[in-house]
């Protein structure tokens, strides 16, 4: 049959195989199975629908909860989607299909549609079935390892944070650090910073991955485990520390590449304890910490890297508060003047600027008026909850973790003024005399006791460097918070009576301390009331007419008592004689007549009169027979101390007679009836420790006042008033002017010079061997040391003489040689290696027979200083085997100034002659007939910063020019100056200047035969000067050009100054000469300088042809340039958009300032120039007709301009067009003399816009 014979070429043509009689029975089924299989298709679509919305809903839930859906889930979902959208497809087109057969099963229209459709609905129905069966309820979602965030949204880049954050970069990128710390006061922004560093940390690829954990004051280290162990997703099922530790460890194992931040570290906190320890060859992994304190990251960490967080600078701290409140800001001057005040009040710590931000932003007026007005009274607390949490509570925290010292000299400080260097010295004086150091008897005991404590206390960043030697400095809102603190103890630092008004009188009567920085309070002083429990009071700058003079009777319990800085007592109030509980009285800079009231109080133990105006010391301060200190430094008007008042001192360790009372033993009185105190009344001071005293005549100076005494102290000027220290704050000094080095053993003081850190010596003539005379032990403890004004020794340092050669000088660090007629060498004979290995500053000058300064080994050199030495020849000299290799290596040294030494030859005339090549193979021979001071092969100087040459004209170069590209021995010179240099041709090659990356000064002046500054022997393309700021060039009579073919790159130059260099035509020069050279030209570029000065530069025509040098030029000095005849070519025209002061004087043929061609203003009509200038100033220009030679017609225009002055211009027609005339809306003064020339109209429109 036909319909036969059709189904059996189907299904032939659908698989090519050989079938059975079954297979072919099947195929021949599907038309009679139709019905059924497209029923069945319908059914399991619908089991499986519904089987895919359970899974969809259990998917959906996985991606509520944050999980990630696993693959295969993902995959059986996309295969669903295709069956069943393939069987609803299928199923819609069989709706439309007119299959019909004959019911007697022969004569069918439709077979072989009905056959299709049937097989391929029983296939789906299959495909349907299996994947169903396929489905996984239980595991379809996993929760993904998500890497940390840090990014802040309103984090700012500033300045102060770029260097230390590509610091700490650089520090994590090393293989070799393993651990880095950061450190800083309480919301300086430390957590912000690390935050920001581990986001670019992962950014960069350093670490996979980072977590950051808050330790805080009491670790957790459950916590910390607990917190790593998460981002690890690491499952701690172990209950006890050390095994869950072991699980930590073992997975840290098998990170590579892994950050850990430790935020806020207050003590050490034991790694092994949490498990984070690495192993030497785990490298991936690192740890960075923040903590308070430096202390705990270098001593208990053991951290390797440690930076410290500064405060930000004034702009960055008023940024960062502006963007913060941006909205409140921009249409409103009030509101910003507002908040200049509050982040000044904030002292630039940007957790307080950033909490405070937060809270006045979209505030009104009157929150920020309040808010201010808390900061200015130091009460953050009542800001805001948030200011409370986040800034005050912080700082309360580090105060109650301190031991009761540590708090009571923090809230010391506290009570001082904002921002004031506070002395240690008087937190001292302070503590003694309230008692705060009862287990300490001495007074340099409890000195060293407060320098504990403040170490401690500047290590947990309370407590800042102060100003000045010996200070400290509190943050204004760490003050603020301590103000607040104190207040709760009765503690009060007042302003004015606004802030006393607010105590009210039983807590002003139950006040402990009172300080009162800025003067005089009248309702304290004055009011009358009962200060049941003050113990310590200071009023600084006060008068002696607001203190009643019975004050003190209701002050009794006082114990420090401190009235200082320039307050005048005509006399004391008679109330001090109730201070019986008296310590500590201060009366530093008062101008005092009669202290004798003073004498009355017996238990007082430190006394300062320092810089007061007392000319007496009478006999009343003898009965001061407990007191431990006596301050007279500094009181220049001074001429009695009473006989026996010293003596009767019994108790006192330390006196301080310096810059004062110099008329010891002196007779007195009209009729000569009364004598000052004698030397000899120091002999019965037993407990004396520390003397400072100045003795200008040694007749007065008893033989044995000093036998058997040690201080532990001492500044001793003795035939001479003490001329000032060469090193910082030593504690014994002495500084001798005598005749004769006999009056040493005389006196005793031979005694003190084995103990002695600062000696200087004048005269000791007839001295020969310093050493072995004064002290031959060697001054093993002497720092510093000046010899002057002799004309006996030969040698300072002779060796030779001595039959077993000990060390010398072993701790001198400055040595200061200055008129020693006759001295040869410095050292004669071989040093051992002890002497002088700490010498690090040496200076030497009027040395006319000295040629050279120091033996060769002095590597440690930091600082060189040589002045009118005529003879010397070398610097160093080396008397060691010549048979040796060597090369001058110093590393150390950092500032090299030589002035006249004109026989100088070389640094060290005796190095090796034959250095080594870069690569080792080849030897590269030394020219000896060129006298180079720094030959790079053979001197290494790789921290050199300073150097400064004057008349050195037995050099003929400075460096060798031969300089290798690798060299790195002057990368960190910063400023060089040569002066009266006749000798030099050039100043450095090409090659040298390649490695001046740090220039930022250079000063040359008076080298009549340098013809060019940069030699281009290389014949190289370029260079540039990176950070070379200063530029001076003065009197260089044959200077031509600064360098020759060849293009300069100043990329940070801003002050530029040249003065009377005759031949110099343009910086740099071309090989074509040029029909109008200008002094700037294409091949240089000075994109940031601001000030240009030209003085007597008589080949000058035209100063530069091109605007582009000049786009940030603000102030142009031109003077006595008779060749220029233009200042400001057209082509110059828009560095006018900068320019703030223009200065043209004594320029012959100037007859234009500036120029203007009709191209010019073409170029610039669509873009009109806004100049800024505000003064101009043309003075003695004989040939100046014009200072526009065209009008601009609106192109540019001087709103700016206030000060004219035109004087001596004798033919000027004009000084500005009317267009620019019109808009001088803002000129204040103009200046004309009677010699100029001007037209009538233009001098009514002038004097028509002159405002004063």
């Amino acid at each position: 049959m036909a319909f036969i014979a059709e189904i059996g070429i189907a299904a032939i043509a659908e698989k090519i195989a050989d079938y059975t009689v079954v297979a072919i029975c099947q195929q021949l089924g599907y038309p009679f199975q139709y019905k059924r299989n497209i029923g069945n298709l319908i059914t399991e679509t619908q089991d499986l629908n519904h089987v895919k919305k359970r899974m969809q809903d259990l998917v959906a839930c996985a991606i509520r909860n944050g999980d990630e859906i696993h693959e295969d889930t993902k995959e059986w979902l996309k295969k669903v989607d295709k069956i069943t959208e393939q069987a609803e497809k299928f199923l819609e087109d069989e709706n439309h299909a007119k299959i019909r057969c004959s019911m007697r099963g022969l004569s069918f229209l439709n077979l072989v549609p009905r056959y299709r459709q049937s097989k391929r609905a029983k296939k789906m129905g299959k495909s349907a079935f299996k994947i169903k069966g396929e489905v996984n309820f239980d595991n379809i979602s996993y929760r993904p390892h998500l890497q940390s965030d840090f990014t802040k949204k309103n984090y700012i880049q500033f300045e102060t944070r770029r260097k230390i954050v590509t610091e700490i970069m650089e520090a994590l990128e090393d293989g070799n650090v393993r651990m880095v710390g950061v450190h800083g006061m309480p919301g300086i922004g430390k957590t912000t910073l690390v935050k920001e560093i581990g986001g670019r940390a992962l950014d960069k690829k350093l670490f996979n991955d980072s977590v950051l954990v808050a330790v805080s004051h009491t670790p957790d280290v459950e916590r910390i485990q607990k917190a790593i162990a998460e981002r690890l997703d690491l499952k701690l099922d172990k209950e006890t520390i050390p095994e869950r530790a072991l699980l930590l460890q073992n997975r840290l194992k098998l990170e590579k590449k892994f950050l850990i931040i430790l935020d806020d570290i207050w003590n050490e906190l034991k790694l092994e304890d949490v498990e984070i320890v690495f192993k030497s060859d785990e490298k991936g992994c690192k740890i960075l910490f923040t903590s308070r304190s430096r202390r705990v990251l270098s001593t208990e960490m053991g951290v390797e890297k440690i930076f410290q967080v500064g405060v930000l600078d004034e702009a960055e701290a008023e940024a960062l508060f502006n963007h913060l409140v941006a909205k409140s800001i921009e249409n409103n001057s009030e509101f910003l003047h507002l908040g200049n005040e509050i982040v000044n009040e904030c002292a630039c710590a940007s957790i307080a600027i950033e909490t405070i931000a937060g809270t006045l932003k979209d505030r009104e007026l009157p929150f920020w008026r309040t808010a201010l007005r808390q900061l200015q009274v130091s009460n953050l607390a009542a800001i805001d909850d948030d200011m409370n949490k986040k800034v005050y509570c912080p700082i309360e925290l580090c105060y109650n973790s301190l031991g009761s010292e540590e708090k009571l000299l923090l809230l010391l400080c506290g009570l001082h003024e904002e921002d004031e260097s506070i002395l240690l010295e008087n937190l001292m004086k302070y503590g003694m005399g309230w008692g705060m150091f009862k287990d300490f008897d001495t007074l340099q005991s409890a000195r060293d006791r407060v320098d504990s404590l403040i170490f401690k206390l500047k290590d947990r960043s309370l407590l800042l460097d102060g100003d000045y030697y010996r200070t400290v400095k509190m943050h204004d809102v760490i003050r603020d918070v301590l103000v607040s603190i104190a207040s709760k103890s009765h503690m009060y630092s007042f302003k004015n009576d606004a802030e006393v008004n607010r105590l009210g009188i039983e807590a002003l009567e139950d006040s402990m301390a009172i300080s009162l920085p800025n003067g005089y309070v009248p309702r304290l002083l004055k009011g009358k009331l009962e200060y049941k429990q003050l113990e310590l009071i200071w009023m600084w700058r006060n008068k002696s007419s607001q203190i009643p003079d019975n004050f003190f009777e209701n002050t009794k319990k006082l114990r420090v008592l401190d009235l200082s800085y320039y307050v005048y007592f005509e006399k004391l109030p008679s109330s001090l004689c109730y201070l019986g509980n008296l310590r500590t009285l201060c009366f530093y800079g008062h101008h005092l007549e009669d202290i004798s009231l003073i004498g009355g109080l017996k238990n007082l133990e430190i006394l300062d009169l320092s810089k007061s105006g007392i000319k007496e010391l009478p006999t009343e301060i003898g009965q001061l027979t407990l007191l431990r200190m006596l301050d007279l430094r500094d009181c220049y008007q001074l001429e009695v101390i009473e006989r026996h008042v010293i003596s009767h001192l019994t108790s006192l360790e330390e006196l301080y007679v310096e810059r004062s009372f110099k008329k010891w033993d002196e007779v007195q009185g009209v009729n000569g009836d009364k004598r000052n105190a004698s030397l000899n009344e120091l002999k019965h001071l037993d407990q004396l420790t520390a003397l400072h005293l100045e003795i200008v005549d040694i007749n007065v100076l008893p033989k044995d006042v000093f036998s058997g005494k040690t201080f532990e102290r001492y500044k001793i000027a003795i035939g001479c008033k003490w001329s000032g220290q060469l090193i910082d704050n030593p504690s014994r000094c002495l500084e001798l002017n005598l005749n004769e080095n006999g009056l040493l053993t005389e006196h005793g003081l031979e005694m003190m010079l084995e103990s002695t850190q600062m000696l200087s010596l004048n005269g000791f003539q007839g001295a020969y061997n310093i050493v072995h005379e004064l002290d031959k032990a060697g001054f093993p403890e002497l720092k510093c040391f000046r010899l002057e004004n002799n004309q006996t020794i030969q040698c300072l340092i002779n060796m030779m003489e001595q039959n077993h050669p000990c060390s010398v000088f072993d701790s001198l660090e400055i040595l200061h040689l200055d008129n020693l007629e006759n001295l040869e060498k410095i050292c004669d004979g071989e040093l051992t290696k002890e002497s002088l290995r700490r010498l690090r500053i040496t200076k030497v000058s009027n040395c006319d027979m000295l040629k050279n300064l120091l033996p060769f080994s002095m590597s440690k050199l930091e600082e060189i200083k040589l002045k009118d030495c005529s003879m010397i020849e070398e610097i160093v000299s080396n008397e060691e085997d010549k048979s040796k290799e060597v090369i001058g290596n110093f590393p150390q040294l950092c500032s090299l100034k030589l002035k006249n030494v004109p026989r100088l030859k070389s640094f060290c005339s005796k190095l090796k002659k034959i250095h080594k090549s870069e690569r080792g193979k080849q030897p590269v021979d030394v020219d000896n007939s060129v006298k180079t001071l720094l030959g790079e092969k053979l001197l290494l100087i790789p921290v050199l910063e300073e150097l400064e040459l004057s008349n050195c004209n037995g050099l003929t170069r400075i460096w060798d020019d031969q300089i290798l590209p690798s060299s790195t021995s002057f990368h960190n010179l910063t400023k060089l100056l040569v002066n009266d240099f006749n000798s030099l041709e050039y100043l450095f090659s090409s090659a040298v200047a390649m490695t001046f990356v740090q220039l930022r000064s250079l000063e040359l002046s008076d080298c009549l035969n340098m013809k060019e500054i940069v030699s281009n022997s290389e014949k190289m393309d370029k260079i540039s000067f990176p950070k070379l700021d200063y530029l001076w060039i003065n009197n260089l009579g044959c200077l031509a050009t600064f360098s020759s073919e060849i293009y300069i790159d100043f990329p940070v130059l801003t002050r530029l100054f040249m003065e009377n260099c005759p031949q110099f035509s343009t910086f740099i020069s071309k090989s074509k000469e040029e029909k109008l050279p200008s002094l700037f030209n294409e091949k240089v570029t000075f994109p940031s300088l601001k000030n240009l000065d030209t003085r007597a530069m008589n080949t000058l025509k035209m100063i530069a042809n091109n605007s582009h040098l000049f786009c940030k030029l603000e102030v142009v000095d031109v003077y006595n340039c008779n060749n220029l005849t233009k200042v400001f070519t057209s082509s110059m025209l828009r560095a006018l958009g900068s320019l703030r002061r223009l200065n043209i004087s004594r320029c012959r043929m100037v007859e234009q300032v500036f120029e203007i061609q009709t191209s010019s203003l073409e170029e610039i009509t669509h873009n009109t120039i806004p100049a800024r200038l505000i003064s101009l100033s043309l003075y003695c220009l004989p040939k100046l007709r014009y200072v526009w030679g065209k009008d601009p017609q609106g192109t540019i225009t001087f709103t700016h301009l206030e000060d004219v002055r035109v004087l001596d211009c004798p033919i000027l027609k004009s000084v500005f067009p009317l267009s620019i005339a019109k808009g001088l809306s803002k000129l204040q003064k103009l200046s004309l003399s009677i010699t100029c020339c001007l037209a009538t109209s233009c001098c009514i429109i002038f004097m028509s816009l002159i405002r004063t």
